[in-house]
């Protein structure tokens, strides 16, 4: 991990996640500024610590990362702040939500 952390060229905070390809997860960190953070020993410890890093040092979000962390602001951790969602979330939202109430 440490290898591909000295490889980033951009700050933004990004999860890396060490293991084999469909079997087990044998570590997750997010790696930001060619640091690394231990970010928990699975794949939903990783993306909370890494979206809970975006929030607290009130980051913009990546283009390509967008939509993924708007869906978690707005449907997992219940945050109501952002004034207009993407179409594409509000969708998946409401799907999520239909299918909890049947």
């Amino acid at each position: 991990m440490e290898s591909c952390c000295e490889q980033l060229t951009n700050f933004a905070p990004c999860l890396l996640v060490k293991g084999d390809i469909g079997g087990t997860v044998a570590g997750v960190m997010v790696a930001t500024e060619q640091k690394l953070i231990v970010a928990g020993s699975t794949i939903g410890e990783g993306f909370d610590r890494l979206f809970k890093l975006y929030w607290i040092f009130n980051m913009q979000y990546p283009a390509h990362c967008t939509n993924v962390l708007k869906f978690l602001e707005h449907f997992v951790y219940k945050m109501k702040v952002t004034p207009k969602m993407p179409p594409t979330v509000q969708e998946l939202c409401s799907y999520l939500t239909a299918k909890a109430d049947a």
